[in-house]
């Protein structure tokens, strides 16, 4: 007869002896996609967004996935075709993780809403892209769905800081004012521009098609900004920051630009 001590009660696992510890849970994989943009301009913005992703649930085990465009730009200019090339090698890296987070509002709406139309109904893809969309999150949505902003922060920052939603995380992905509630829990102090939600004129091709529009844009979004009485702009689409940043040197303007993810890191005094 087994001893009552090292059977398992009614309530433990099966395998389980009773006083011994319950089996750690597997590890939730997250793969942080850092997009085009990030890998050649800024890769600081990967490293403060994979810090993030890590402090926001309990025994994650974070992954940056890199060297690879989801095809954004090609689908934007009308060549779906080469779109759909990188997309087959892109999904299988993002195959086998729990979630995909991605700090880019424009390149998640790639994943979600345009990659279950790439492929045709009966290719082998078709269901994988529909499945990886299911798992994808954009940043500030992931954050602020886990409550998770700034927790060591408990000074508040200095001067007014306006969010800059970009279309594609509004219009593309529905993020709502994720960014803003992010940095607003982290102790700043937001600005609101009337214009907020207006373009700021970046729209990948669009800046190089229509630059004297692209600029227009840019200018009215940067003279709303100052008018709000903000001194850091911050956004989630580090496109929009690139073309307001070149925009406001040109113009000397007296602004600081941030990714939201640094921004968060900045104000969340770990080290």
């Amino acid at each position: 007869m087994i001893p009552e001590a090292s059977r398992g009660g009614p309530d433990a696992p099966r395998g389980q002896a009773v006083g011994e510890p319950a089996p750690k849970p597997a590890a939730m994989k997250v793969a942080l996609f850092v997009t085009c943009l990030v890998e050649a301009f800024a890769p600081e913005v990967a490293s403060a967004a994979a810090r993030l992703v890590a402090r926001s649930g309990a025994n994650l085990e974070v992954v940056t996935v890199g060297m690879g465009c989801c095809g954004q730009p090609a689908w934007n200019a009308g060549y779906a075709a080469q779109a759909r090339a990188l997309a087959r090698q892109l999904i299988p890296r993002l195959a086998g993780f729990d979630l995909v987070v991605v700090p880019s509002g424009s390149c998640a709406a790639m994943l979600v809403r345009y990659y279950p139309h790439l492929f045709a109904e009966g290719d082998p893809l078709a269901a994988q892209a529909g499945e990886l969309a299911a798992r994808c999150r954009e940043l500030s949505a992931h954050l602020a769905e886990r409550g998770l902003a700034a927790a060591g922060a408990t000074d508040p920052a200095e001067g007014r800081v306006a969010f800059h939603p970009s279309c594609h995380s509004l219009r593309g992905v529905g993020v709502g004012d994720a960014g803003e509630r992010c940095l607003a829990a982290a102790g700043c102090t937001l600005a609101h521009p009337a214009d907020r939600e207006e373009c700021c004129g970046f729209g990948g091709i669009f800046a190089v098609k229509e630059e004297a529009l692209s600029t227009a844009m840019a200018d009215r979004k940067l003279d709303s900004l100052l008018g709000a009485g903000a001194s850091t702009v911050v956004a989630g689409e580090l496109g929009c920051l690139l073309h307001l940043e070149g925009r406001a040197r040109r113009r000397g303007m007296r602004l600081s630009f941030k990714h939201l993810a640094e921004a968060l890191v900045e104000r969340d005094g770990h080290d």
